[in-house]
């Protein structure tokens, strides 16, 4: 399995969004790349890179405390259901 390089996904995503808020652009698409069949991604492991640029949607600046809250929220919201 490829494991995904975090940072990279921060950062790409970070400069492109601050660029686009800066621009004026209010709609971008998000793409998840996988292998020829798509089976060489995991996709769970992209939900923390999803959540980050909606994070951007809602905040000028988005802080990794913040990031960290809404995913522990998230995950007590998941657990109680699985549960």
């Amino acid at each position: 399995m490829v494991q995904p390089i975090i940072k990279k996904t921060f950062d790409t995503l970070s400069s492109g969004l601050i660029s686009c808020k800066k621009n004026g652009i209010k709609d971008v698409i998000i793409t998840l790349w996988g292998g020829d069949d798509g089976t060489e991604n995991n996709y769970f492991s992209a939900l923390l890179g999803i959540q980050y640029a909606a994070e951007h949607c809602y905040r000028s600046d988005v802080k990794m405390e913040d990031l960290k809250n809404v995913l522990r929220l998230a995950l007590v919201v998941i657990m109680t259901y699985l549960c």
